[in-house]
């Protein structure tokens, strides 16, 4: 059954929409009278402005994995990576709000949609009709017709190119953007970060796209399904066969029998380059894109991100990729190789004899004694622990781009997340980190630098005089003179555009987008992702990191600013008066007093132990 509906787009635009299904003729508006609050804050009726990283549903009845929102008739803005909901009665996991009844602006991260037929901000996600549980990163869409913008929804019908960081679903004709997911069908438990396809039954991990018969280009971050034969692009999935539980961020492949970590990926029989963050499946003979990881004969578990390879007989970190002749730990996010001698592709790792270009993200190793952590890129006789996300330089004298990591006196272009090692001396791709005479340990995802003259590619972090820990998602400090690319931070002295991601700096005294940080004196809007404060006295937002008079450990992920005396581990970021440890990717605010779990946020007087990036 077929009912016209008509509605305004967003930008005013009246627009008919036609909605199937056995529930059509019941109104996807209907307003509930269910209340859910979000720190204080209750949502419903959201019409309008929505941004990236939302994620739009109606009726949705029960679990909500993280990072999933669901909405349902709501207005105007809500906050960054809000999550609304209509009718959920049940636990929403990590990295979901609950709201009801927000009347003003959805901010960056935030949105929900009811009835999106054109663009759609990156990072949303549009559902109709979704009767359980959905996802963390999960957006699910029906019908929708026209371009979504980057990191933005998927669409129903979509046959050809998808912009990286999305997937492809049942039908999709048009652009995807990025990091999008789309859903049809879709009955059961989804995990975190996953997108359920047509008739997968059951559980699919975090960041993992099951598909049905998808024939053709998938843009990165995106996940191919059965059928694959050609160009997979970045952070994709393929899978075939899929039977059981998938852990998150993994991709289960053709006969693959068991638990496979987050992000990794199982393959069989793959003889070429892979590029930057694909995974391959059955008898993919070309191109792979970054974020790729090659197995054979993977027998058991690999942790997550990881991916196992030939003759691995233990546990692999997160994000680590173990190859031939491998025998111990690996931190996660690090690739041990041993004898590679061509292209690596982006979040790769080139190990001991790699003589040519690296991809993005990947890191070379040359006699690497001890763990490496997780994203680390240990370099030339690194004897000890060196954090996640971190980089460790000697000796590095000019432009690195983002994300990269420039060690030892090394000599050319690093791909985009790549680490050059062994005599790199000029250009690095972004999302670099440049240091000099760098002593200890450096937290992840932050960037040291000591005397950096000159532009930084985004993701990166330019620093000036900066004596201690910088923390996470690249600092940029005083005399920043020129563009900084998208997730960076511009900081004094900016006078110009910069691409999106990046932060705007000097003089903004306003609305700060969620994943941003406000600096000194900073009078507008702020971007997404950045971090890095001076004198901020009120509310951050979360994955924000802004600090003053932390006295303990800080979670993995953090930035650390004025006053940080101790650890800071991953992902997190406390506030002010954080007493003791925080988990992973979380964020304490004031007056936390005990352990909460990874990906979370804790506000005004948070007791106990959270979940895994719950929001309270």
């Amino acid at each position: 059954m077929k009912l016209p509906v008509t509605v305004k787009d967003l930008y005013g635009e009246t627009r008919k929409l036609r909605i199937t299904g056995s529930s059509a003729h019941k109104d996807p508006i209907k307003e509930t009278t269910d209340s859910i609050n979000f720190n204080g804050t209750r949502l419903n009726r959201v019409d309008k402005n929505t941004g990236f990283y939302c994620t739009l549903l109606n009726r949705v009845d029960k679990n909500n994995g993280f990072y999933c929102t669901l909405l349902n008739h709501v207005e105007k803005n809500i906050g960054f990576f809000c999550t609304r909901l209509n009718r959920v009665k049940k636990n929403t996991g990590f990295y979901c709000t609950l709201l009801h009844r927000v009347d003003n602006n959805i901010g960056f991260y935030g949105i929900l949609l009811n009835r999106v037929d054109k663009n759609n901000g990156f990072y949303c996600m549009r559902l109709n009709r979704i009767d359980k549980n959905i996802g963390f990163y999960c957006t699910l869409l029906n019908r929708v017709d026209n371009n979504i913008g980057f990191y933005g929804t998927l669409l129903n019908r979509v046959d050809k190119n998808n912009g990286f960081y999305c997937t492809l679903l049942y039908r999709v004709d048009k652009n995807i953007g990025f990091y999008c997911t789309l859903l049809n069908r879709v009955d059961k438990n989804i995990g975190f970060y996953c997108t359920r396809r047509n008739r997968v039954e059951k559980n699919i991990g975090f960041y993992c796209t099951l598909l049905n018969c998808v024939d053709k280009n998938n843009g990165f971050y995106c996940t191919r399904l059965n059928r694959v034969e050609k160009n997979i692009g970045f952070y994709c999935t393929l899978l075939n066969r899929v039977d059981k539980n998938i852990g998150f961020y993994c991709a289960r492949l053709n006969r693959v029998e068991k638990n496979i970590g987050f992000y990794c990926t199982l393959l069989n029989r793959v003889d070429k380059n892979n590029g930057f963050y694909c995974t391959f499946l059955n008898c993919v003979e070309k191109n792979t894109g970054f974020y790729c990881t090659l197995l054979n004969r993977v027998d058991k578990n690999s942790g997550f991100y990881c991916t196992r390879l030939n003759r691995v007989e233990k546990n692999t970190g997160f994000y680590c990729t173990l190859l031939n002749r491998v025998d111990k730990n690996n931190g996660f996010y690090c690739t041990l190789l041993n004898r590679v001698d061509k292209n690596i592709g982006f979040y790769y790792t080139r190990l001991n004899r790699v003589d040519k270009n690296i991809g993005f993200y990947c890191t070379r190793l040359n006699r690497v004694e001890k763990n490496t952590g997780f994203y680390c890129t240990l370099l030339n006789r690194v004897d000890k622990n060196i954090g996640f996300y971190c980089t460790l330089l000697n000796r590095v004298d000019k432009n690195n781009g983002f994300y990269c990591t420039l060690l030892n006196r090394v000599e050319k272009n690093a791909g985009f997340y790549c680490t050059r090692l062994n005599r790199v001396e000029k250009n690095n791709g972004f999302c670099c980190t440049l240091l000099n005479r760098v002593d200890k340990n450096n937290g992840f995802y932050c960037t040291l630098l000591n005397r950096v003259d000159k532009n930084n590619g985004f993701y990166c972090t330019l620093l000036n005089r900066v004596d201690k820990n910088i923390g996470f998602y690249c600092t940029l400090l005083n005399r920043v003179d020129k563009n900084i690319g998208f997730y960076c931070t511009r900081l004094n002295r900016v006078e110009k555009n910069t691409e999106f991601y990046c932060t705007r700096l000097y003089r903004v005294e306003k609305n700060n987008g969620f994943y941003c940080t406000l600096l000194n004196r900073v009078d507008k809007n702020i971007g997404f992702h950045c971090t890095l404060l001076n004198r901020v006295d009120n509310n951050n937002g979360f994955y924000c990191t802004l600090l003053n008079r932390v006295d303990k450990n800080i979670g993995f992920y953090g930035t650390l600013l004025n006053r940080v005396d101790k650890n800071i581990g991953f992902y997190c970021t406390l506030l002010n008066r954080v007493d003791k440890n925080n988990g992973f990717y979380c964020t304490f605010l004031n007056r936390v007093d005990k352990n909460i779990g990874f990906y979370c946020t804790l506000l005004n007087c948070v007791d106990k132990n959270i979940g895994f990036i719950a929001l309270f």
